[in-house]
């Protein structure tokens, strides 16, 4: 069976991440996971969009899934409030 597409998303940013099904890399706890995840995100092509939607991620909070931890954008969370 295959997946339909979600008409909302097709296009979307996100479906053209080099992350794309990689959650687990890039929120793992572990650090050479962590530098794993950063240079994935070197060199993917829609970096600049996913760093423009950290803020909006973000502000969910950790109560409604927030990034509070994990690589977003090519950037740690401590990393995160130094670049804006």
């Amino acid at each position: 069976m295959t997946a339909v597409p979600d008409p909302e998303r097709v296009g979307a940013w996100t479906d053209r991440a080099a992350c794309r099904g990689q959650t687990a890399l890039m929120f793992s706890p572990d650090e050479f996971s962590q530098r794993l995840a950063v240079t994935l995100c070197r060199r993917c092509p829609v970096v600049a969009e996913c760093r423009a939607d950290v803020t909006a991620f973000e502000a969910r909070g950790a109560e409604a899934g927030g990034a509070v931890y994990g690589v977003v954008g090519g950037l740690l969370p401590e990393q995160r409030g130094t670049w804006r």
